[in-house]
Protein backbone atom coordinates (compact mmCIF):
# COMPACT_ATOMS: atom_id res chain seq x y z
CA UNK A 1 0.00 0.00 0.00
CA UNK A 2 1.10 3.55 -0.63
CA UNK A 3 1.72 6.02 2.17
CA UNK A 4 -1.78 7.55 1.95
CA UNK A 5 -3.39 4.12 2.21
CA UNK A 6 -1.13 3.22 5.13
CA UNK A 7 -1.97 6.49 6.89
CA UNK A 8 -5.68 5.77 6.43
CA UNK A 9 -5.30 2.27 7.88
CA UNK A 10 -3.34 3.58 10.87
CA UNK A 11 -5.86 6.37 11.45
CA UNK A 12 -8.76 3.92 11.28
CA UNK A 13 -7.07 1.66 13.85
CA UNK A 14 -6.24 4.57 16.17
CA UNK A 15 -9.74 6.05 15.92
CA UNK A 16 -11.21 2.66 16.78
CA UNK A 17 -9.14 2.64 19.98
CA UNK A 18 -10.19 6.21 20.82
CA UNK A 19 -13.83 5.41 20.08
CA UNK A 20 -13.86 2.16 22.06
CA UNK A 21 -11.70 3.17 25.00
CA UNK A 22 -11.79 6.96 25.34
CA UNK A 23 -15.02 8.38 23.92
CA UNK A 24 -17.23 7.20 26.80
CA UNK A 25 -15.53 9.80 29.04
CA UNK A 26 -14.52 12.36 26.43
CA UNK A 27 -17.67 13.29 24.49
CA UNK A 28 -20.10 16.20 24.29
CA UNK A 29 -22.37 14.75 27.01
CA UNK A 30 -19.47 13.84 29.31
CA UNK A 31 -16.47 16.08 28.54
CA UNK A 32 -14.03 14.84 31.19
CA UNK A 33 -11.10 17.21 31.55
CA UNK A 34 -12.84 19.57 29.14
CA UNK A 35 -12.13 17.21 26.25
CA UNK A 36 -15.20 16.44 24.17
CA UNK A 37 -13.45 15.96 20.83
CA UNK A 38 -11.36 12.80 21.37
CA UNK A 39 -12.30 11.34 17.97
CA UNK A 40 -12.02 14.62 16.03
CA UNK A 41 -8.57 14.65 14.44
CA UNK A 42 -8.72 18.36 13.54
CA UNK A 43 -9.43 19.31 17.16
CA UNK A 44 -6.75 16.97 18.50
CA UNK A 45 -4.28 18.73 16.21
CA UNK A 46 -5.59 22.23 16.95
CA UNK A 47 -5.35 21.78 20.72
CA UNK A 48 -1.92 20.11 20.31
CA UNK A 49 -3.01 16.87 21.95
CA UNK A 50 -1.53 15.20 18.87
CA UNK A 51 1.69 16.46 17.30
CA UNK A 52 2.16 14.77 13.90
CA UNK A 53 5.30 12.63 13.66
CA UNK A 54 6.07 13.20 17.36
CA UNK A 55 4.32 10.91 19.85
CA UNK A 56 6.69 12.07 22.60
CA UNK A 57 5.34 15.62 22.31
CA UNK A 58 1.73 14.49 21.93
CA UNK A 59 -0.21 14.88 25.19
CA UNK A 60 -2.65 12.21 24.04
CA UNK A 61 0.12 9.66 23.63
CA UNK A 62 1.94 10.70 26.83
CA UNK A 63 -1.16 10.18 28.99
CA UNK A 64 -1.97 6.85 27.34
CA UNK A 65 1.60 5.52 27.48
CA UNK A 66 1.99 6.46 31.14
CA UNK A 67 -1.20 4.61 32.03
CA UNK A 68 -2.78 7.83 33.33
CA UNK A 69 -5.54 7.39 30.77
CA UNK A 70 -7.84 5.63 30.79
CA UNK A 71 -7.78 5.52 34.58
CA UNK A 72 -9.92 2.42 35.06
CA UNK A 73 -8.19 0.02 32.68
CA UNK A 74 -5.00 1.02 30.82
CA UNK A 75 -4.80 0.36 27.11
CA UNK A 76 -3.23 -2.87 25.92
CA UNK A 77 0.18 -2.67 24.29
CA UNK A 78 -1.39 -3.18 20.86
CA UNK A 79 -3.78 -0.27 21.51
CA UNK A 80 -0.89 1.97 22.64
CA UNK A 81 1.04 0.86 19.54
CA UNK A 82 -1.91 1.76 17.29
CA UNK A 83 -1.96 5.32 18.67
CA UNK A 84 1.83 5.58 18.44
CA UNK A 85 1.95 4.35 14.84
CA UNK A 86 -0.83 6.74 13.81
CA UNK A 87 0.92 9.76 15.32
CA UNK A 88 4.33 8.67 14.02
CA UNK A 89 2.94 8.34 10.50
CA UNK A 90 2.06 12.01 10.47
Amino acid sequence: PDSVQLQNVLETRAKAVLENRCASCHNSQNPQGGIDYITDTASLLYYRLVVPNDPGSSILFQTIQSGEMPPDRPLSQSEVDAINQWITSG
